[in-house]
């Protein structure tokens, strides 16, 4: 039997809130903070010049703003 991986919920420190993006990007969200995903990935999108490759299965909870 396989159970489904559990996860804690994120805390609000853990999120990035929009106001730390660049003001250029901030207009495509409509939320107050990134989501989990999009926090982790965001010091390396925003703060280094290594390429990024993102997947995400189909109806995995995907945030569009």
């Amino acid at each position: 039997m396989f159970l489904p991986p559990t996860s804690k919920p994120a805390t609000d420190g853990e999120l990035v809130a929009i106001t730390t993006l660049p003001s250029w990007a901030r207009a495509a969200f409509t939320v107050p903070r990134l989501n989990r995903v999009q926090s982790k990935l965001y010091p390396v999108a925003f703060g280094s010049e290594e390429p990024i490759l993102l997947c995400a299965c189909r109806g995995a909870r995907k945030v569009y703003s």
